[in-house]
């Protein structure tokens, strides 16, 4: 059987170091409450997945902040990140939790678009029963991603640790899944590439969720 496991690449929600690119327009304390709505919506979807996927809340840093003793994060198991930049700390992570049959699944806590339909697609995309039409698959795909708007992704999912994934990246730049695509085309490994979805960085970013 099957054992997906989903990691949420999360920070404690804490003024002046969460979505900062929300303010001057919003307060320190106002983009860390949207942080904290960001990440509750985004807890509510992966709860909505089987109970056979293991959830995984992956902190950059304090395990035991006040916010996620809500119940929303019961049941998950906890993994302090490590790593000098974002790659580093995604490598090892998946690392840490990919086994044959257990397929990891990173996603970020800001994309109010993503939900617990479009992760079970990316998973069968990765076992070739990928339902969706507007998947662009590829025989045995080793790696599923799911871009974002500004350049990046709002998840990447693989059936085994690849390390180049998260090597050569200029990370938080527009040049993330360009560079990521280049990087599995150079080793001829076949991948899912689904829809482009957006998540929350600035303030037009959150208005748009507020009508969306």
């Amino acid at each position: 059987m099957i054992k997906p496991v989903i990691i949420l690449m999360a920070k404690p929600p804490i003024e002046a170091k969460v979505k900062t690119r929300l303010t001057p327009y919003y307060s320190a304390g106002q983009a860390a409450n949207i942080y904290k709505e960001l990440l509750l919506y985004t807890a509510k979807w992966i709860n909505e997945l089987p109970k056979h996927y293991l959830r995984v809340l992956a902190l950059a840093e304090q395990l035991d902040h006040d916010f996620f003793n809500d119940s929303a994060f019961n049941h998950w198991e906890r993994y302090l990140q490590q790593g000098k930049d974002l790659g580093e700390r995604m490598a090892n992570v998946a690392q840490h939790y990919i086994r044959q049959n257990q397929p990891v699944i990173l996603v970020g806590g800001d994309c109010p678009v993503l939900n617990a339909s479009l992760c079970k697609q990316v998973l069968k995309s990765l076992f070739n029963n990928a339902e969706s039409s507007d998947c662009y698959e590829y025989d045995s795909n080793q790696v599923a991603i799911v871009p974002a708007e500004d350049g990046g992704y709002v998840l990447i999912a693989m059936r085994q640790f690849l390390p180049y994934l998260f090597e050569g990246i200029q990370w938080g730049t527009e040049q993330v899944l360009q560079q990521t695509i280049r990087q599995l085309q150079s080793k001829n490994a076949p991948y899912a590439l689904f829809p482009t979805l957006w998540d929350v960085d600035r303030p037009e970013d959150y208005r748009r969720w507020c009508n969306h």
